[in-house]
């Protein structure tokens, strides 16, 4: 069986999806050579699986290419019909001896010294293997863990059982395995560690070798300059080293993103540990080599230290360098982009139009990439934020400045035409927007090549673009273009992937294949919940997308608890007066609202009007203002309240025949959302009052 494709198959109950996780990542990086993704391939359907597949049909395929069975024993696998039906192929195609079972909760047959098996006393095996296990199977039993977090490696009775399981796997004696293990361990931390000091090493002698040369006093401005334009030089180096922790592994095959991230950061913290010690000495070398690390935190997502490190580059740079130096303007625009990654957009928007003048005043090299660079941050902070004529107004500065600098040809110049794109795309500019984008994909297929990450992004970028012109065909098909490309580079469970992936399942919802669409948006929720978290934005999206599966296919129940999950989160990462928040609350009074929980829905309506209204607030798309409105009004007047519900859905009807047309399709559906609500009267949902006729003129638009 050597050509088979998975050494091993994991059978679990959905129940168990934590420890099964958990124990298919243990086997695939136990004793795993540093030149390989995995010691060994595992199949788990949720992380194996393409999400188009048909289930079963995949599934048994997967059996077939599978050497063993790794039965996960419970009392929901005893119970559960998927493992049962597993279990009968195995049994009927394969030995019993190619079956491997590790118990996690629950009693077996032999729970107590017996020459006899007590079946009757069983609740962790199905009962289909009561025919074939004559006598005690050699399990692992994990049934001492807890919590999830003891399912580590670091864990060293979790470890014993994983060396126990992946000597049966490899078919070697354990103690041979377990040496091999510490061998790889020693040899990949030797590894890690050289990159670290190539990481750091390299970007502080590019710094030290360029400050070094200011002995002489009355030199000493000129060779801050110097300083200053060979610290910018560094950067090449600093975007290769970058890649190290997104790019895949040397033998091409994709990485494991969850364990690169947590060595990236080991390394991180000891690096960031080293510098403040070694530079403590040489403020303007620490000052630059801060700001790179807080780079490369933001990078892999460790926003809090991120930040802290790019205010501590600020600071060593307003101290060495002045105010109004190029190197402080460097230091505002790292920290502004933290500050945008965590959701602060009018802190990252102070911090870049401060950084601005600088840049444009500056004569030194590197100031007029570096102002391009701000435009180009401006342009999509105003973009995210709502402000469409100001983004678009920044970002055909940049525009204007790279050609000024003769650099068409150039990576950066297709990222602000992709910037620019998504401004007209989102002003109903389809053509224009659509006519940037190809544009920008010429560019970069001609510059980094037809499968880079970039290409990928744009193709994303013209699905959805697609998806808003209707034509969801043609952006489920780009969509697969570029998770197809995303995957090849960055592993299937990397953030990247995983939202080109609940984009497709958004756009199976719009095309009305509400099966497939709940499956593909279940699968990526699943993978965001044990690679990010249950408290992770992306987390929170994934909840917002099935929110808006299942108000579509009207399980509201279902809908409201998404929902109610997703602003929870929401809350705990970026607070209850967010922009975010007030997408969710809007989503949740639409919910309410068809629910005919009126009450619920006029709070979370409000509060999400109070919000988007908010003069501090940065200006979102006009129509999700409107859609919060919209809200508003019904759940006012199915309260009862006809007068004032009655003005409010004719200021909403006004505002959306001003800005779409009398007949538009977003008027419309409105309206009928109105009749619907008054259709309720004959239930007793709403007072007799409320008809069309009792509604004031205004609410017919």
């Amino acid at each position: 069986m050597a050509n088979l494709l998975y050494k091993a198959f994991i059978c679990y109950s959905r129940h168990d999806v934590d420890l099964a996780v958990a124990i298919q990542r243990a086997l695939q990086r136990y004793s795993k050579p540093w030149y390989k993704v995995r010691a060994l391939r595992v199949f788990r359907d949720v992380s194996s699986l393409p999400l188009e597949s048909n289930l079963w049909s995949s599934i048994e395929r997967a059996l077939a290419n599978s050497e063993y069975l790794v039965l996960l024993a419970s009392p929901s696998a005893h119970n559960s019909l998927w493992v049962q039906k597993e279990l009968e192929w195995w049994l009927g195609n394969r030995s019993v001896d190619s079956m491997l079972i590790v118990v996690l909760s629950g009693d077996t047959p032999w729970n107590a010294p017996s020459a006899e098996p007590k079946w009757a006393e069983n609740t962790a095996l199905p009962g289909l293997l009561q025919n074939c296990l004559i006598e005690e199977p050699n399990f692992g039993d994990m049934r001492w863990i807890e919590k999830i977090e003891q399912a580590s490696l670091a864990n060293l009775k979790f470890r014993d059982e994983i060396s126990s399981l992946a000597a049966t796997l490899h078919g070697v004696p354990k103690e041979d395995l377990e040496s091999e293990e510490a061998r790889q361990g020693r040899r990949q931390k030797q590894l890690m560690l050289t990159i670290a000091c190539i990481l750091l090493i390299t970007t502080t002698l590019a710094l030290f070798f360029a400050h070094s040369s200011n002995s002489e006093k009355e030199r000493a401005l000129q060779q801050q300059e110097i300083a200053l334009r060979e610290a910018r030089t560094s950067d090449r180096v600093v975007k290769i080293l970058l890649s190290i922790f997104e790019t895949s592994d040397p033998d091409g095959e994709p990485s494991d993103v969850r364990r690169t991230e947590i060595k990236a950061k080991d390394l991180l913290d000891r690096g960031a540990k080293v510098v403040h010690k070694d530079l403590k000495e040489e403020p303007e070398i620490l000052g630059r080599a801060l700001e790179v690390l807080a780079a490369i935190y933001n990078k892999i997502g460790d926003y809090d230290s991120a930040r802290k490190l790019a205010r501590d580059a600020h600071s060593l740079a307003l101290e060495s360098y002045g105010a109004q130096s190029l190197q402080s303007a460097s230091c505002k625009v790292t920290l502004a982009v933290v500050e945008k990654s965590i959701g602060n957009f009018e802190e990252a928007e102070r911090l870049l139009i401060a950084a601005l003048p600088i840049a444009e005043s500056s004569r030194e090299n590197g100031s007029s990439d570096l102002r391009i660079e701000i435009l180009d941050e401006l342009g999509e902070l105003l973009l995210i934020s709502g402000r469409l004529g100001e983004a678009e107004r920044y970002l055909v500065r940049a525009k204007d400045g790279w050609q000024a600098m003769k650099k068409e040809s150039s990576r950066e110049y297709a990222i602000t035409l992709q910037n620019l794109a998504r401004v007209y795309e989102f002003s109903g500019k389809y053509d224009q927007a659509e006519e940037l984008y190809h544009r920008a994909l010429v560019i970069v297929r001609s510059t980094g090549g037809a499968e880079s990450l970039t290409a990928s992004a744009l193709l994303n970028n013209l699905a959805v673009l697609n998806g808003t012109k209707g034509d969801f065909l043609a952006a489920a098909e780009l969509s697969e273009q570029s998770a197809v490309i995303t995957q090849k580079h960055l592993g299937r469970e990397h953030p990247s992937v995983l939202k080109v992936f609940g984009n497709q399942g958004l756009f199976l919802l719009q095309a009305k294949a509400y099966d497939r669409a709940r499956e593909r948006l279940l699968s990526v929720l699943e993978l965001r919940r044990s690679i990010l978290g249950n408290r992770h934005l992306d987390t929170a999206n994934s909840l917002y997308g099935l929110c808006l599966l299942e108000k579509e296919t009207a399980n509201l129940q279902r809908a409201e608890l998404y929902c109610k999950e997703s602003m929870n989160i929401v809350r705990l990462e970026v607070g209850s007066d967010s922009m975010v928040a007030a997408f969710t609350l809007t989503l949740l009074a639409q919910v309410h609202n068809e629910m005919r929980s009126f009450d619920s829905s006029r709070i979370e309506a409000e509060a999400a009007v109070r919000i988007l209204n908010r003069p501090d607030s940065p200006k979102p798309d006009p129509m999700r203002l409107l859609r919060a409105e919209e809200a508003l009004a019904i759940s006012i007047a199915g309260s009862g309240n006809l007068s004032k519900g009655g003005q409010v859905i004719g200021e909403v009807f006004r505002k959306l025949n001003e800005q779409f047309g009398n007949d538009s399709v977003e008027s419309k559906a409105f309206r009928k959302k109105v009749e619907g609500l008054l259709k309720g009267r004959s239930s007793g949902v709403l007072p007799e009052a409320a008809t069309t006729k009792n509604l004031p003129a205004a609410a017919d638009g």
